[in-house]
């Protein structure tokens, strides 16, 4: 077994390389928010979030190839602005995901883990639908999507550079990540394990949670 370990590590190649600091990267991204979601009992919002971008990515998408057939995209530039859409279209459910999770929870007057359900599985069957009746001729591979292919993660570079461009956006995640808990530190921790203590210290633990 070690004698295997020394050869495959003998076949090491840059590629390699770029495929184990993507995932890293990704990983220690979503492990800085993460450790205040599971404080929160709220692990599952990680991967609600990721389901229920799906139909965020698609109606971006949609957007896009109507953007170019009217001409107003510069084919030239397609591929980035495209990127650039899916990345808001699943930023913008993201976002609203957590505000309906929240809402649900408060008028239903349930669990979060169960307004996080409804939610979740809302937009991910919109997202399928969306595909079968808008996409269905299109390529959006739903594994894809969701899991995304790490593996391939090289292929696509930032400009003239050999640096993947997965590696720089989760460099960026990561660190715009890690610089807002280091800022607001303090108001997380209070409002985390004692929500009630951080509206007395005038701190709206509502406001932290978004």
């Amino acid at each position: 077994m070690v004698r295997e370990l020394i050869v495959q590590l003998g076949r090491w190649e840059m590629i390699d390389t770029w495929i184990v600091l993507t995932g890293a990267l990704a990983a220690m991204a979503c492990a800085v928010p993460g450790s205040f979601l599971m404080l929160r009992r709220q692990s599952m919002m990680g991967d609600a979030l990721s389901h229920t971008a799906l139909p965020g990515i698609v109606l971006a998408f949609l957007a896009a190839q109507k953007l170019r057939q009217m001409g107003w995209l510069d084919p030239a530039r397609y591929s980035l602005v495209e990127h650039q859409l899916l990345f808001v279209g699943a930023l913008v459910v993201g976002l609203l995901t957590a505000l309906l999770t929240e809402s649900v929870r408060r008028w239903g007057n349930v669990e979060s883990s169960a307004a996080m359900g409804v939610v979740f599985t809302t937009f991910f069957a919109l997202g399928l639908v969306l595909i079968r009746v808008a996409a269905d001729s299109v390529h959006i591979d739903p594994d894809c999507v969701l899991y995304g292919t790490v593996e391939t993660a090289w292929m696509e570079t930032w400009g003239n550079t050999a640096v993947p461009r997965a590696v720089v956006f989760n460099a960026a995640v990561f660190l715009l990540n890690a610089g807002l808990v280091l800022l607001f530190y303090k108001e997380l921790q209070v409002s985390t394990f004692d929500p009630a203590l951080s509206d007395t210290l005038g701190i709206s633990s509502r406001v932290m949670h978004y």
